[in-house]
C-alpha cells in the first residue's frame, strides 16, 4: 500500500520485477561482447552477496515515483471547488490592474 498522491487516500500497487544478473568478480575484465548483450545487469562483487539488499533494492526501482488511482479527487474538492468558482481568479484580477495601467 502506498499513499495516492492526488487523493492522499491509500492505493494499492503491484510491484513486478523480472531482472537477470551476472556475477563478475572483483577486478575482473568483463569483455566487449558481455556489453553488447542487455538481458543481464553485471554485478562486480567483492565477497559475498547479500541477497535479501539485492531483493529490497529490485522491489524499490520497481515502485512507481508517484502512486495513484486510476480516477480520483483531491482532497476538498467536492463542495469547496463550487464555493471557490465564485470567487474571481486571481490572475484575472491582475490582468485587469495591468489593462488600467497601460
Amino acid at each position: 500500500m502506498l499513499q495516492c498522491q492526488r487523493c492522499l487516500e491509500d492505493v494499492a500497487v503491484g510491484v513486478r520485477s523480472r531482472s537477470r544478473f551476472r556475477l563478475v568478480p572483483a577486478g575482473e575484465e568483463w569483455g566487449d561482447q558481455d556489453l553488447d548483450d542487455d538481458s543481464y545487469e553485471a554485478l562486480e562483487l567483492d565477497g559475498l552477496l547479500d541477497v535479501r539488499t539485492l531483493i529490497e533494492d529490485e522491489v524499490l526501482l520497481s515502485l512507481p515515483a508517484i502512486a495513484l488511482h486510476d480516477q480520483c479527487s483531491p482532497p476538498g474538492a467536492g463542495a469547496d471547488a463550487d464555493a471557490d468558482a465564485s470567487k474571481p481568479s486571481p490572475f484575472a484580477e491582475l490582468g485587469r490592474l495591468k489593462q488600467g495601467k497601460q
